[in-house]
């Protein structure tokens, strides 16, 4: 009996060994995507229906959008705007009507500098992140001043993850990604290593936007190349969806002069340049635009399958910067210049101001 004993204790060494090779030194697979959708020809209409922005009429004042760093949409319907210019976030109901002012500017509890993300945990408690104060901060659905902690990374991005963890991106350090658990403790840091090259490949590569699925997936997506990580709730790199692009980005004009001894880089990164990412329903929904047709034709949503497949691109009229999609379906766009009809001017003539607009969507 002792040779077979051997023999089973040898191949429980191996499957163990091998099943951690599989959990932590497998490679992502790679799912490559064309030009072509797996949808396209399918007419996909959206249309708006709701429109928020300032008008000519005197009590609009809470609708006059200056820098929105985001917009998100809670399981009630509410609508809420992250100003990052007027440092806070406005809160409107499902029709548009205007409900409260969340934050003000200045640096004390409840109070911003530069807020730029905002999410929801499990009970619907607010989260919003603040890049000059290096804070998250919670609040109550009525705006009511929670608690907040200051990580040890700066926040360039952050989501909560289907348990409430906080994951922060903060490129600038070893690893892209910081989890913490809701009471602000570092559980993990983690990414594939850190893309090597000039500093603004890394800068490009290593910035993107985040978003999670209903599992505890995280997804990341940066534009140069075209791509979106898929981590697993264990932190592991599990796919990489890549995409062909009609066009490439213009590189950067780049200005290098000496002051005083230290180097001083001036270089145009396209601030308009963005993208956002929202998972809904087994869906990836991936805004690309940069507001000023620098990528043609510079305004319209890449819709993948869970599993990575392209399946389509739906155009949008205006040029967007920012998406949020709610639990219904209905997508949310901010338009950082938008058609808007005046009520007082008899021509009836539009004005051209930041708006942001909710769509119906038709497959």
């Amino acid at each position: 009996m002792k040779p077979l004993t051997t023999v089973l204790s040898l191949l429980l060494t191996l499957v163990c060994v091998f099943g951690q090779s599989l959990a932590f030194g497998e490679k992502p697979v790679i799912i490559e995507n064309g030009l072509a959708g797996k949808l396209d020809g399918k007419k996909i209409i959206l249309k708006p229906i709701l429109t928020l922005s300032a008008s000519d009429e005197e009590d609009d004042t809470e609708k006059v959008f200056y820098r929105v760093k985001d917009i998100q949409v809670d399981k009630y319907g509410h609508i809420y705007v992250v100003e990052g210019g007027s440092k806070r976030v406005q809160k409107f109901d499902s029709k548009g009507a205007y409900l409260l002012t969340i934050g003000r500017s200045g640096q004390g509890p409840g109070e911003f500098q530069e807020p730029t993300k905002l999410q929801f945990d499990s009970e619907e408690n607010i989260y919003v992140a603040d890049f000059k104060n290096g804070t998250i901060t919670r609040f109550s659905q009525d705006g009511t001043y929670m608690d907040s902690f200051m990580p040890e990374q700066a926040i360039y991005d952050f989501v909560l993850s289907a348990s409430d963890e906080i994951i922060i991106l903060s490129p600038k350090q070893d690893y892209k990604f910081f989890k913490y658990d809701p009471a602000g403790n570092l559980i993990s840091s983690f990414s594939e290593k850190i893309k090597a090259g000039n500093w603004y490949d890394e800068l490009i590569y290593n910035s993107g936007e985040l978003t999670t699925d209903n599992k505890g997936f995280l997804y990341f997506s940066y534009l140069q190349p075209y791509v979106i990580d898929i981590y697993d709730k264990d932190d592991i790199l599990r796919r990489m969806i890549k995409k062909d692009i009609p066009q490439k980005i213009i590189p950067p004009k780049t200005k290098i002069e000496k002051i005083e001894g230290y180097t001083k880089v001036s270089v145009n990164l396209y601030s308009n340049l963005s993208c956002s990412l929202v998972w809904h329903d087994g869906r990836i929904y991936h805004l690309v635009s940069d507001g000023q047709g620098i990528m043609q034709p510079g305004k319209y949503i890449d819709v993948f399958s869970e599993l990575g497949e392209f399946l389509v691109r739906i155009d949008v009229e205006e040029p967007a910067r920012l998406m949020a999609i709610d639990q219904h379906g209905y997508i949310y766009l901010f338009h950082r210049y938008s058609s808007v009809p005046s009520r007082t001017n008899p021509s009836g003539a539009s004005q051209r101001l930041p708006a942001l607009k909710k769509y119906s969507i038709t497959w």
